[in-house]
């Protein structure tokens, strides 16, 4: 599978827009609805097992509010993503291993992501921004 074909056709299936800074580095950004937005950034990064492809959003930065057990509680619904933080932010993200994945796999992944992260943003934030 060719990452880069297969995420500008995905860009072009669902109306979105596709960046691609290096072969290791993307962003798609997802339109999830008329007024809304949620960008993905997509990461190739080499492990010891092998080369992950992972998908991650930005929800918000950490903040006092962030039920913190309840993000934990969502993990269990979620059926690619999970709820993690990262660099300061609460994010969403979605690995499996690159030699693993087809066109399939990857769209519902970054589906997934954008969505969850999308609705936790709305409910912690109230508005759009990343």
């Amino acid at each position: 599978m060719d990452l880069t074909t297969t995420m500008e056709k995905l860009a072009l299936e669902i109306d979105g827009r596709f960046v691609e800074y290096s072969y290791k580095n993307t962003i798609i950004t997802v339109p999830l609805n008329r007024d809304r937005f949620q960008s993905v950034t997509g990461y190739l990064i080499d492990r010891p097992q092998g080369t992950m492809l992972e998908f991650m959003s930005t929800v918000c930065t950490l903040r006092p509010e962030i039920d913190h057990r309840a993000m934990l509680e969502l993990n269990q619904e979620l059926y690619y993503s999970k709820v993690m933080i990262h660099e300061g932010f609460l994010k969403v993200a979605a690995a499996a291993l690159f030699d693993h994945c087809t066109e399939d796999l990857v769209k519902d992944m970054i589906m997934e992501v954008a969505y969850v992260a999308d609705d936790l943003e709305m409910r912690i934030i109230g508005h759009d921004i990343y």
